[in-house]
């Protein structure tokens, strides 16, 4: 049985859009924040933030240290933006000022050693952001609410996996996908991965042999297979390329 997360604020999109190739990538390593805003966002995160999340960041939820990091990575920044200015603080969320909640995103940074730069953090430049460890890009860890677009297919034995599926990526909501998400979906390229689905989408997906679709579910690594522990699985195409 599937135990589905609860869903947070959605992303700007789920699909992670790709960068100009004119533009330079961003990270959370790229100075995106300035000392002089991290100072007002820790006094807005006192007065706000500390009841439940700790003086030390290290309360409910944590917000600093290896856990935040694994929890946030391979991600774009605005889906931690999303989840801190649309469902905090706790029974009053939405209530600050932008410019706090952006104040209080940059103290989170600073106090997990990401660089200040000379340039403060705005809210549309949070989007181009992307959030990763210190060694850069790394694989999804185990256990990450992920989404990926492939072929399904029954084999012999009676188990369902998804084949030529496109490399998984991050996802904050569990349900199903958005109109415009899923028309962005259906025009993804096939990739080489091969996931065995643990189905708990409640889609009927016996009658689904060969089809395309993009598939939600939580990530488990093994060594001889990679499954999905699936949430929802959504027909894009009634055959695969």
């Amino acid at each position: 049985m599937v135990v589905l997360a609860l869903s947070i604020a959605h992303s700007t999109t789920e699909l992670a859009s790709a960068q100009s190739s004119s533009s330079p990538r961003k990270t959370v390593w790229s100075g995106i924040y300035t000392r002089e805003q991290a100072y007002r966002g820790a006094e807005a995160y006192r007065d706000a933030c500390s009841r439940c999340h700790g003086e030390d960041l290290a309360g409910y939820s944590g917000l600093r240290g290896d856990k935040f990091i694994e929890n946030w990575r391979e991600d774009s920044l605005d889906s931690l933006w999303q989840r801190l200015s649309k469902t905090m603080p706790a029974g009053a969320p939405g209530t600050l000022a932008q410019k706090d909640y952006l104040a209080i995103l940059a103290y989170i940074l600073q106090a997990n050693d990401f660089p200040a730069g000379s340039e403060e953090l705005a809210a549309e430049r949070i989007p181009e952001i992307r959030f990763e460890a210190r060694n850069g890009p790394q694989a999804l860890p185990d256990s990450s609410l992920v989404r990926t677009v492939g072929c399904l297919s029954r084999q012999a034995n009676g188990t369902w996996i998804v084949t030529h599926a496109s490399d998984p990526v991050r996802t904050r909501h569990p349900e199903k996908s958005s109109p415009s998400d899923l028309r962005a979906a259906s025009g993804e390229a096939p990739g080489k991965n091969v996931f065995r689905i643990l189905d708990g989408s409640g889609l009927q997906i016996v009658m689904h042999d060969g089809r395309k679709a993009n598939v939600k579910g939580f990530l488990i690594r093994r060594t001889n297979e990679d499954r999905l522990n699936t949430t929802a699985i959504e027909i894009l195409a009634q055959s695969c390329p």
